[in-house]
């Protein structure tokens, strides 16, 4: 686990014979980062809506996301047999440079050189939302663990007294921004099952209050 309060750490931890600098696979969380890299190429003009994503995922995660943020250590990512990119879960990638990526989200899309990585106006559409999407969240089956929405591969989530970014993978791996207070909370875990209400209810509505109240109160 990793905490981060305006731009810097507060709280560094690893379990299970884990360490700093460790990757762990990010499963679903990968998808956001499918989601990021899609909005990147549109906004630079390179996108070929006619071609696979999987073809343009490995460059681009290298060149407009991992050289852009100060990372400290290589992502890597699980391909096929023949060769293809796992977009929808493969991407292995340490805790710290997760909560890096979060940092980037709070500051709406640049990195500490001023430059924007990330479309802001990528990051104000999910904030933002639509009652479209407001009304697909309502029918679907997370919507009797949290309220919130799901949009472009990231959850808004109103846990506690916060409304927070999320990217979520199954087993616990979990980014999470918000706003109000400047903090990420980023973890890789080992959940033995894929997203029970129990797991939810432990990470979401209590872990994430509970840290987000500390930073709150320094």
């Amino acid at each position: 686990m990793v905490v981060l309060k305006d731009g810097v750490m507060v709280h560094e931890h690893y379990w299970n014979g884990t360490k700093e600098g460790d990757t762990h696979l990010m499963m679903s969380v990968t998808k956001s980062f499918t989601s990021i890299l899609a909005a990147i190429a549109v906004d630079n003009g390179l996108l070929d809506m006619n071609k696979l994503t999987t073809e343009y995922l490995p460059e681009l995660l290298e060149t407009q996301i991992w050289q852009k943020i100060g990372v400290e250590n290589d992502a890597e990512m699980m391909a096929s047999a023949n060769g293809g990119v796992m977009a929808s879960g493969g991407l292995n990638a340490s805790t710290k440079d997760l909560a890096r990526v979060g940092k980037i989200i709070l500051n709406e899309g640049k990195n500490y050189k001023g430059e924007q990585v990330i479309p802001k106006a990528f990051i104000d559409n999910i904030y933002e939302c639509n009652d479209k999407v407001r009304a697909a969240w309502s029918l679907g089956k997370e919507a009797a663990l949290a309220d919130g929405w799901y949009m472009n591969q990231f959850r808004i989530l109103y846990v506690g007294d916060y409304k927070v970014m999320a990217m979520v993978g199954i087993y616990g791996q979990i980014m999470v921004a918000d706003l109000e207070s400047n903090t990420v909370i980023a973890m890789n875990g080992g959940y033995p099952m894929t997203e029970t209400p129990r797991m939810v209810q432990g990470i979401f509505h209590k872990t994430i209050p509970a840290i987000l109240d500390a930073v709150r109160a320094q």
